[in-house]
C-alpha cells in the first residue's frame, strides 16, 4: 500500500525503522506500522485495566448529563443506562452531547495512569525510541451508534501540532474503552 500525505502528514516512506528493544510488538507488527502506518494489537488491556477510564467516563457523563438535565437541554439523565447506553440516549436527546463530552477539555486521573502504562509506554519506545512525550488533545472521542457526527475520518494527529513536528513520527494508541465493531463505531481503515 503506498503512503498517503497530505500538506500537514508524515509520510511514512520517509521514515526509517531503527530496531529497538523487544517488547510488547512482535517484529513483524513493527514492520507493519512502519509499512502501512498503523497495527492492530488485539486485547492489549484487559477488561479491568480499562475499568478505571470506563468509570472516569461515567463520571464526566454523569456531570455532563447533570448540567444538560438543570438547563432543559434534557428530559431524563438516564442515570440507570449503562454508560455506553446513557450516552446514546442523551445524544439521541440532545444532539451534540458527545462533542460536549470532547470539548470540555477535561480528562479524568485514570487516563493519566493509562498513559504511563509500562506496556503502552514501552510500545511506544519500540516505534519512536526512549524520548517518549505525551499530549493532552483527544484523549477522550466519545462515538455513539449511528451517528455521522461522532465519525472521524482517517487522518493523522500531527495536524493538531505545531509546524515543528512535522516530519516527527507521533504514535497514536486507540483503545476503545468497549468491543469495537461496525454496529457501534469502530475505526475503519481506508
Amino acid at each position: 500500500m503506498p503512503a498517503v500525505t497530505c500538506p500537514l502528514s508524515i509520510s511514512f516512506e520517509s521514515l526509517h525503522h531503527t530496531p529497538r528493544q523487544p517488547g510488547q510488538l512482535t517484529n513483524e507488527q513493527v514492520k507493519r506500522y512502519f509499512d502501512e502506518g498503523f497495527v492492530l494489537v488485539k486485547d492489549f488491556f484487559t477488561p479491568e485495566e480499562l475499568q478505571p477510564c470506563r468509570d472516569g467516563t461515567a463520571e464526566l457523563v454523569d456531570a455532563l448529563a447533570e448540567r444538560l438535565y438543570k438547563a432543559g437541554k434534557i428530559k431524563n439523565t438516564y442515570r440507570d443506562a449503562g454508560l455506553f447506553q446513557r450516552l446514546t440516549l442523551i445524544e439521541e436527546e440532545f444532539p451534540g452531547t458527545c462533542a460536549l463530552l470532547l470539548k470540555e477539555g477535561k480528562i479524568h486521573k485514570a487516563y493519566c495512569d493509562l498513559w504511563v502504562n509500562d506496556r503502552l509506554l514501552n510500545v511506544m519506545e519500540q516505534l519512536v525510541g526512549p524520548e517518549i512525550a505525551g499530549n493532552l488533545l483527544w484523549n477522550l472521542r466519545p462515538k455513539v451508534p449511528s451517528n455521522d457526527e461522532t465519525t472521524v475520518p482517517w487522518h493523522q494527529d500531527n495536524c493538531y501540532t505545531l509546524p515543528e513536528s512535522l516530519g516527527t513520527l507521533i504514535p497514536v494508541a486507540w483503545i476503545p474503552l468497549l468491543d469495537a465493531t461496525v454496529e457501534n463505531g469502530c475505526m475503519q481503515v481506508p
